[in-house]
C-alpha cells in the first residue's frame, strides 16, 4: 500500500470503498464519503486558483460536517487549517489574526459560494506531488497560563502516525461509530474525525444545545448507536454524578476514552458498574505532541480516593522524566514529563520565543540536535511500572515548607458523595488553598472527610460552594477564571 503522506488520502480511500456511507453528521446535515471528498476538492480548487499554498486558512464556522470538509479542503490544497470558535470575542480572534497573518477566512456565510466552483482534478494532483509528511496540518490556539494565544503547528505526520497508532491500540475499524463531544477547534477532536477517515467509520457531531442536558446526551448516543466516545472527564463526571446512568445508559458504546483532566475513580466506577463489558482507558498529553503521547487501558479495579495511572508511552515516542537537575527520575521520583520523537509538533507559529523555551535541546544528550518538548506537566513512576500523573507544575505549590499537589486535593474531594465538580486555587497573598465545588453537601462534611485523606497542610483555608462551576469550550473547568475570582 502506497504510504500516506497526507491525510486527504485517507478520504479518497475511504471514498472508493464506501462512496454513500454516512461519514460525518450532526443529527440535522449529514455527509457521505463522496459528498464530502467532493465537497472537500471544490474548496480546494478555489484555494488553488486564488494561489493559497501553504498559508494559514482561518475556519471559523459551526461544529458541523461543513467544517470538516473545511478541514480536508485545506489539506487537499496544501494549505494550514486554522479553526476558532465563531463566538470567539473579536479582541481575541484579532490577535489570532495578527499571529498566523492570516490572508483568508472560510466562514458560515461564505461557505457556501466556495463551494460553487468546480474541481481541477489535474490541479488537485500536481499539488499532491509536491506535498510532504512534515507539512504542517492544522495549527490550534492554546491560551496556556497566560491567556495569550499560541498557535501550536502540527504536521501530517504527526497526525498519521498518532491515528495509526490509536487505530492499532484501540482496535477502531469501519464499524466505529464516533460520537463527538468538543469542538472542533480543541485538539481531542482529531482522534474521532481521523479514525473516522482513515476507516470509512462514521462520526456523529453531538449539537452544543444537546450537552447542556445530560439524559439527552445518552438518547443521542442510543439513537444513532455510537459505540464509541473520547470525553473529557468532566462531561462523564456530570453525566455520572447527576444520575443519569440509573435511569438510562448507552446501550451501544463499547469504548470508553478520556483525556484532559484527570478522571477521578468515583466517577470512573459508575461507568464501570453501568458498562461492565466496555473498555475504559486514560489518555494523556498537550496540543504540542499532537493530542496525547500515553495511555492506561484501566485493566484492575480502584477505590473511589485512588488516582488513575496514565500507563505507557506510544510506540515511536519517546517519554521521560526530568527532576530539577535535569536527570532522569527515579522510581517513585516526581518530575517533569518530556517527550522526543515525530509526534511532537513544529512549536508555536510566528512564535520563536515561546518555541524555544518548551522545544528545547535533550539535556541528556550533548552529541546531536534532539528537539524534546517539555511538557509542563508532573508525573511519576510506580511500583507497576506505570507513569502517574501529579497535576501541572503551576498547580504545585509550596505552603509552609510544604509542596502540594492541587490536584490530589481535587482527587479526594471529588470521591466525597454529592460533590458533583471540584476545582482548587491558591491565593499566592495570602499563602492559602481555596476548594470550590458543585454539589449538595455542606462545606463542614468536605472539610471533616478531608481532614481523614490528607496531610493537615493541605486542608484547605476556604471551602466555596458554587451554583455552577466555569467551564471552557472543551469541557474543561475554566480555572483562569477561578483563578481571578477567588485567587488573586
Amino acid at each position: 500500500m502506497k504510504k500516506i503522506k497526507n491525510v486527504s488520502q485517507w478520504l479518497d480511500i475511504s471514498c472508493t470503498k464506501f462512496p454513500d456511507k454516512l461519514s460525518f453528521s450532526d443529527g440535522k446535515e449529514s455527509l457521505t464519503y463522496r459528498e464530502l471528498r467532493d465537497k472537500a476538492l471544490r474548496i480546494a480548487t478555489f484555494l488553488a486558483k486564488n494561489n493559497y499554498y501553504k498559508k494559514p486558512i482561518v475556519i471559523r464556522m459551526d461544529k458541523t460536517p461543513s467544517a470538516i470538509a473545511a478541514f480536508f479542503g485545506c489539506a487537499y490544497s496544501g494549505n494550514i487549517y486554522v479553526p476558532v470558535d465563531v463566538d470567539m470575542p473579536t479582541s481575541r480572534l484579532t490577535l489570532i489574526h495578527s499571529k498566523i497573518e492570516v490572508e483568508f477566512e472560510i466562514t458560515n456565510d461564505n461557505y457556501h459560494s466556495i463551494l460553487e466552483t468546480e474541481t481541477d482534478y489535474d490541479l488537485i494532483a500536481s499539488i499532491s506531488k509536491k506535498q510532504a509528511d512534515t507539512d504542517i496540518l492544522y495549527v490550534l490556539f492554546t491560551s496556556g497560563s497566560t491567556g495569550t494565544p499560541k498557535g501550536v503547528a502540527v504536521h501530517n505526520r504527526g497526525v498519521i502516525e498518532y491515528t495509526e497508532e490509536i487505530s492499532r491500540i484501540f482496535q477502531f475499524s469501519d464499524k466505529s461509530i464516533h460520537a463527538q463531544a468538543v469542538p472542533l477547534f480543541f485538539d481531542s477532536s482529531i482522534l474521532p474525525i481521523y479514525q473516522t477517515v482513515m476507516h470509512g467509520g462514521t462520526d456523529y457531531l453531538i449539537p452544543k444545545k444537546v450537552l447542556l442536558f445530560p439524559p439527552q446526551i445518552i438518547d443521542f448516543l442510543n439513537e444513532y448507536k455510537c459505540n464509541s466516545i473520547y470525553w473529557v472527564p468532566t462531561l462523564y463526571n456530570m453525566i455520572a454524578k447527576l444520575g443519569v446512568l440509573d435511569k438510562k445508559i448507552p446501550l451501544y458504546v463499547n469504548k470508553c476514552l478520556f483525556m484532559g483532566e484527570a478522571m477521578p475513580c468515583s466517577v470512573l466506577n459508575v461507568w464501570r458498574t453501568k458498562l461492565p463489558d466496555a473498555l475504559f482507558a486514560n489518555l494523556m498529553g498537550p496540543t504540542e505532541v499532537t493530542d496525547t503521547f500515553a495511555y492506561y487501558i484501566v485493566d484492575r479495579d480502584f477505590a473511589d480516593s485512588d488516582v488513575l495511572p496514565i500507563g505507557h508511552a506510544y510506540d515511536n515516542v519517546s517519554v521521560f522524566l526530568l527532576n530539577e537537575n535535569n536527570q532522569i527520575c527515579k522510581p517513585g521520583e516526581i518530575g517533569e514529563f518530556c517527550v522526543s520523537g515525530s509526534k511532537i509538533s513544529f512549536g508555536y507559529y510566528n512564535d520563536p520565543e515561546k518555541t524555544s523555551q518548551s522545544f528545547v535541546q535533550n539535556p541528556l544528550n550533548k552529541h546531536y540536535n534532539e528537539i524534546i518538548y517539555r511538557t509542563g506537566d508532573l508525573g511519576s513512576i510506580n511500583e507497576r511500572g506505570e507513569f502517574m500523573s501529579h497535576g501541572r507544575k503551576d498547580f504545585q505549590i509550596k505552603i509552609t515548607g510544604h509542596r502540594v499537589e492541587l490536584g490530589e486535593i481535587e482527587t479526594v474531594a471529588s470521591s466525597i458523595p454529592g460533590v458533583s465538580l471540584c476545582a482548587c486555587v491558591f491565593n499566592k497573598t495570602q499563602q492559602k488553598i481555596i476548594l470550590l465545588f458543585v454539589g449538595n453537601v455542606s462545606t463542614e462534611e468536605i472539610r471533616a472527610f478531608l481532614k481523614k485523606h490528607l496531610q493537615s497542610y493541605m486542608i484547605p483555608a476556604s471551602i466555596i460552594n458554587l451554583p455552577a462551576m466555569p467551564m471552557l469550550g472543551n469541557g474543561k473547568v475554566d480555572r483562569n477564571k477561578l483563578r481571578i475570582d477567588y485567587a488573586s
